[in-house]
């Protein structure tokens, strides 16, 4: 049984002479000297039943014994591919992180965000391979994912 505890915690942000990876998560996630965005993934993974996470599952179907269910009735050039869950898409985020992908900034609301080439279609629609993430106001939680449409 797993235990999260869910309080201030001091935290390090260090530097490893010639080598800026680390592994984070019990996955192991290797990420590059990034703790911000890798502690915003991990925060919001470990912590699913929370009510931030419904905003981050409106943009993923939700599959059942009725069909493939698109809970807000988003176009689909918003959905991501059937099948796949914020979960994969954050873990496959925070690998990419890692590996020193991404362009980073901040989004028109004043927040973090990530924009992602997954090398892949990604949305339901076939129509781009990037993903943009937004970290939440407090800078600890990823506040909301979607499936980037570069214009």
């Amino acid at each position: 049984m797993k235990e999260f505890l869910y309080s201030d915690t001091r935290v390090y942000n260090f530097e490893v002479e010639d080598n800026h990876n680390y592994y984070v998560s019990e996955k192991g996630i290797l990420v590059h000297n990034n703790c911000e965005w890798a502690s915003a993934i991990k925060n919001t993974l470990g912590n699913k039943a929370s009510g931030f996470t419904s905003h981050l599952s409106d943009h993923f179907y939700i599959i059942n014994k009725l069909g493939d269910i698109n809970p807000q009735g988003r176009a689909i050039s918003q959905m991501f591919k059937k099948g796949l869950s914020y979960t994969d898409v954050l873990e496959e985020a925070a690998l990419r992180m890692g590996r020193g992908e991404g362009t980073f900034g901040t989004s028109a609301k004043g927040v973090n965000q990530v924009i992602l080439d997954f090398g892949r279609l990604i949305n339901e629609s076939g129509t781009t391979t990037q993903v943009r993430i937004w970290m939440d106001e407090t800078a600890t939680r990823i506040g909301s994912v979607h499936p980037y449409l570069f214009k």
